[in-house]
């Protein structure tokens, strides 16, 4: 009977670490382009700095940037491409580099500006190329086809050209 006692909380507690095992994760594709260089934390744990380009072409701000453990930071199978899987309920912190004297004249002071970010808000800032309109490439060619014909400009002159094999005049 004590046997029996005691393998009911070893399963319950089993089943407490498989429920804790099991999370949802979130996927983040990125360029290469966009992972720092690894570094060393002061804890000893070695990560790498991943950047965020502004969705806005016309935001001239510094890009934010965010900090994974480089063991985190995994190469796509076609090697242009990073990858790296992210809790989904986490949180994290991103950081923008600004100048805390924009007008002064003088040495830059620089001040880190953070917020924390749900992961699946993350993972929006950095795919947001996905979300912007794809226009075809078919669409532009035709589009400048009608431009170029609008134009029309006039028919280039013929000038004449030496040929290397012209034969002398004879005599």
């Amino acid at each position: 009977m004590a046997n029996e006692n005691m393998a009911a909380p070893a399963a319950e507690h089993a089943e407490q670490n498989a429920e804790r095992r099991e999370f949802q994760t979130l996927t983040i594709k990125f360029a290469k382009g966009l992972v720092g260089e690894p570094f060393m934390s002061k804890g000893g744990k070695e990560l790498v700095e991943i950047t965020i380009p502004n969705s806005d072409p016309a935001d001239k701000r510094p890009w934010q940037t965010f900090v994974l453990a480089s063991r985190d930071v995994h190469e796509d199978k076609f090697g242009k491409g990073m990858w790296a899987k992210i809790p989904a309920e986490g949180h994290t912190t991103v950081q923008r580099q600004t100048r805390s004297n924009p007008e002064a004249e003088g040495p830059a002071a620089w001040t880190s500006e953070k917020t924390v970010v749900s992961n699946a808000d993350l993972k929006k800032m950095v795919e947001f190329y996905k979300e912007r309109p794809r226009e075809s490439v078919k669409e532009k060619l035709e589009q400048k086809k009608e431009e170029s014909s609008k134009e029309a400009k006039p028919p280039a002159a013929k000038t004449k050209t030496k040929s290397s094999k012209s034969k002398a005049p004879e005599r």
